[in-house]
């Protein structure tokens, strides 16, 4: 990110070049440092940079800031100012501070039962997704996070600190409950677990290396056909030009493009559920489904045109 644009406080739609240019009445509530650094020494760092703008809340964008330890403070022993050997007490071994506790105490290891089912659908081993990257929280037992290794250190460490993490990693998989919907004394369907849109990137490339006939991944082979499922919500297997794909259980899947497409700066991942009549349903939320819908359709005009790829003859064209 090298340049971006300002809006005045109330008018989203309306966006300032730079501050030069701020109508009268909003500069007593905009400042300079809103816009671009001018700084040639600050400008050539700009490339390292990221806006991001939480929309879901509607607070505005925000900008993060990477810091990178290079070295540890030398630390010096402090003198000893008495002599006395008398044992200190609990209270003065922590020199009057609160006593540790838990950093997270929302979040708890998935439960085997319900890990044994995730990997038994999906063919996920123990070694390709580690048992301890997987927890659930006490408000959302339906939903189970994926963590880094260093997430897990710090739901498991504990802090003096009167504050405590609310929320860590992303939502990889979330339970669904078929019932028959006209019986209310029918029997559950098993538990399946389908995968969240917020963990779909991270498990493709697990799922890909899933053995073919278990491998819960429709790839799609076609962006119109991937242009139509983010639009409509649903398409076939047909429709979506994968109906050779009999080994697809009904249940959780990740669509996808073949990597050559380079869409949206990298893998595509959409999570999805495969219904048993073989309808393919997407469950990407709308702003997140809108994005890639729109990176789709700026690849499809990008692409070039059969008469581009073609002389007059209809031969194609050589250099």
């Amino acid at each position: 990110l090298q340049t971006w644009t300002v809006s005045p406080p109330g008018d989203a739609a309306t966006h300032i070049d730079k501050y030069e240019d701020t109508p009268e009445q909003y500069k007593m509530k905009m400042l300079s440092s809103m816009w671009p650094p001018t700084d040639e020494s600050i400008k050539t760092q700009l490339t390292h940079c990221r806006r991001f703008f939480p929309h879901d809340l509607n607070a505005g964008g925000f900008f993060v800031a990477a810091f990178e330890k290079l070295s540890d403070d030398v630390v010096e022993s402090a003198p000893e100012e008495s002599t006395s050997t008398e044992k200190p007490t609990a209270d003065q071994r922590r020199g009057g501070r609160r006593e540790a506790k838990p950093i997270c105490k929302e979040y708890f290891p998935c439960p085997k039962e319900s890990l044994d089912v995730i990997r038994e659908f999906y063919g996920i081993t123990e070694d390709m997704l580690p048992s301890e990257l997987l927890w659930c929280r006490k408000d959302q037992p339906k939903k189970v996070f994926l963590l880094s290794k260093a997430a897990v250190r710090m739901v498991n460490s504990k802090t003096r600190s009167p504050f405590r993490v609310a929320n860590l990693g992303v939502r990889a998989f979330q339970l669904v409950e078929i019932k028959h919907p006209k019986d209310e004394n029918a029997a559950k369907a098993p538990p399946n677990w389908r995968i969240g849109q917020d963990g779909a990137p991270a498990l493709l490339p697990l799922l890909n290396t899933v053995a073919e006939d278990k491998r819960q991944v429709i790839e799609i082979p076609s962006l119109e056909a991937l242009a139509q499922l983010l639009e409509k919500k649903e398409a076939t297997l047909e429709e979506l030009g994968c109906g050779d794909r009999k080994t697809l259980k009904p249940g959780g899947t990740i669509a996808t493009l073949p990597s050559s497409f380079g869409v949206h700066g990298g893998a595509v991942a959409v999570a999805c559920m495969l219904a048993q009549s073989g309808k393919v349903q997407c469950y990407m939320d709308k702003l997140q489904a809108g994005a890639l819908l729109q990176a789709v359709k700026d690849a499809i005009a990008a692409k070039p045109s059969q008469a581009d790829s073609t002389g007059s003859d209809g031969k194609e064209a050589s250099s």
